[in-house]
């Protein structure tokens, strides 16, 4: 829904009429890409860089000592399972990239740990391929809710910087 209205936002702009007032053809934006040699600056005709989307998953299992470890509900390891399905599907979808870059559980090492935090992120091109990665990262969700009965919370937030529209085939240029 958020990605929806996003898209929507963004042609209500071009539908206003305010790009054609000011005899906007052709926007460009500035981005500092690692990637590049320092001092250069490059264009591209049409996309250079990916949509960003972030998101975070949040498991909350339940602490048990680790020698009684069946009446607990192992956050830590639930999670690093849960990634790695994610992962090992959507790693298979050209033109993207899905990341986690920060893991985070709190336990002792005689404890099962009881929480379990991640935040990521996914690189798209489309909106077709940022939802196709949506969909599976909840598919992967809701089945391990079902299999372990336990809390998983998904965020999604694709309130970044870049216009959908650029992405979803819709021109500026009339």
């Amino acid at each position: 829904d958020e990605i929806q209205n996003q898209v929507n936002e963004d042609i209500e702009i071009i539908k206003s009429g305010i790009l054609s007032k000011f005899n906007v053809n052709e926007i460009y934006a500035l981005h500092i890409w690692p990637c590049l040699p320092k001092g250069k600056i490059y264009t591209k005709k049409g996309e250079i860089l990916a949509k960003s989307t972030e998101f975070d998953i949040d498991i909350r299992g339940k602490n048990s000592n680790v020698a009684c470890f069946k009446n607990g509900k192992d956050a830590l390891s639930i999670g690093v399972e849960l990634l790695h399905d994610i992962k090992k599907e959507t790693r298979l979808i050209s033109s993207s990239i899905v990341h986690v870059g920060e893991l985070y559980s709190i336990g002792q090492r005689n404890i099962v740990c009881d929480n379990f935090s991640c935040k990521g992120t996914i690189r798209t091109f489309s909106l077709s391929t940022l939802n196709r990665i949506c969909n599976i990262i909840s598919r992967w969700i809701n089945f391990y809710k079902e299999v372990y009965d336990i809390q998983i919370d998904l965020n999604i937030n694709s309130n970044t910087l870049n216009s959908s529209f650029v992405y979803n085939g819709t021109s500026l240029n009339k």
